[in-house]
């Protein structure tokens, strides 16, 4: 984690740091650079129409987050206690 991040969340009020995680686009997991760490602002498990899903929210700026869908495979290998553990600390990347 860059302190810049760190410093930049650690800062912000609770209600921002709310907005950023429900006011987010959806994007591939493709879409992101595979070379750059993204801090996750949350992780949830979710119905869709398709089945279970696991779906991440992830700061892509220091201001800004998106939401990413995993593929079935990952999904299937995270436990509910993965989540958990994930959700509790301040900074997890993927």
């Amino acid at each position: 984690m860059s302190s810049f991040a760190h410093r930049v969340f650690s800062d912000m009020e609770l209600d921002r740091k709310f907005e950023i995680a429900t006011s987010c686009r959806s994007v591939s997991l493709g879409s992101l650079e595979s070379d750059q760490q993204y801090p996750i602002v949350h992780v949830e498990r979710i119905n869709t129409r398709y089945g279970q899903s696991v779906l991440l929210a992830i700061l892509d700026s220091s201001t800004s987050s998106v939401k990413v869908f995993l593929q079935k495979r990952y999904g299937d290998v995270v436990s509910d206690e993965d989540l958990q553990v994930i959700n509790s600390k301040l900074w997890s990347y993927i």
